[in-house]
């Protein structure tokens, strides 16, 4: 999360959102802080009510391929990956790896943690306790700058040529989906994001 009291922002960082790039870019703006609890749902912070609240949102199907690259791009670097790798040798093994056992969630704390991170529906971060929509914006990865030239322009700021960080190159998300099984995972596991953002595979 980065917040900044001059121009009365919070941006709320979901995973996998581009969110290093726009942190990048929102730190580049006077009076702004990034928040040590990087990944927060918008009702867990203490952003003002009046604050200027956005975010960035990435079709479903997609955003799985994105956590699934990063894995198998770095390797074991903590218990997550560790556990994901252990469990998973291609995407597929994956999509069933990230529905982790509550009883192994909870005998590791970094497992819960990044396990509720890939399993949580981006919707999630943005809603109040009753369901409610509580940003004032919520940009698409897919249309990154162009959102994010709204969101500067919205709080009276030039425009910002974002950094690409943290991207590996590979072929379209729809390569990775080799039969109508894993589809159907992603569709019921992220229900809420498909049906509230429009997306479609």
């Amino acid at each position: 999360m980065v917040i900044n009291d001059k121009y009365k922002f919070a941006y709320i960082h979901v995973q996998k959102t581009a969110g290093s790039s726009l942190t990048e870019a929102l730190l580049m703006i006077d009076g702004s802080i990034n928040d040590k609890r990087k990944h927060i749902f918008i009702n867990q912070s203490d952003a003002p009510q009046d604050y200027y609240k956005f975010s960035f949102v990435r079709n479903p199907w997609e955003r799985m391929v994105s956590w699934w690259n990063m894995f198998d791009k770095k390797g074991k670097f903590n218990d997550f990956s560790t556990y994901i790798l252990d469990n998973a040798t291609n995407f597929s093994e994956f999509l069933d790896a990230i529905n982790i056992d509550e009883n192994i969630k909870k005998s590791t704390p970094l497992l819960k943690s990044y396990g509720k991170s890939i399993s949580v529906n981006q919707l999630d971060y943005l809603i109040d306790e009753n369901g409610n929509m509580i940003m004032d914006f919520v940009g698409r990865y897919e249309n990154l700058q162009e959102d994010f030239n709204t969101v500067l322009t919205n709080i009276k700021l030039p425009n910002i040529i974002l950094n690409q960080k943290n991207k590996f190159v590979r072929p379209d998300y729809k390569t990775f989906y080799t039969n109508p099984e894993d589809i159907e995972k992603v569709r019921v596991m992220c229900a809420k994001d498909i049906a509230y953002f429009n997306y479609e595979y």
